[in-house]
């Protein structure tokens, strides 16, 4: 019963925003169809990927003080790298 309750609100949201397309989406004209069909791959994809890495062992590769230290450096190597550069968030162009 979820499930069908699940596919209804999906085919709802996919009708509505058939229905009111340029009125949302107005600057994607000729990218909706591209960003639907990479929406739902990208769910399918996602599906498959948490069902394998849930099965799969880590504690072979990566012990748990281990894993701790490699995302605190990729962390501090990400804030490092947002003060190395020129440019606002999601900008192309140096800030003034």
């Amino acid at each position: 019963m979820m499930i069908l309750l699940f596919v209804a609100l999906v085919v709802g949201v996919v009708v509505a925003a058939y229905i009111y397309r340029d009125a949302i989406f107005p600057s994607l004209k000729g990218w909706r169809t591209v960003i639907l069909n990479a929406v739902s791959a990208g769910a399918i994809l996602s599906v498959d990927l948490v069902g394998y890495l849930a099965g799969f062992s880590w504690d072979g590769i990566l012990s748990a003080q281990a894993a701790l230290w490699v995302t605190l450096l990729l962390n501090l190597a990400n804030i490092a790298l947002r003060f190395a550069t020129n440019t606002p968030v999601g900008s192309k162009e140096p800030a003034p």
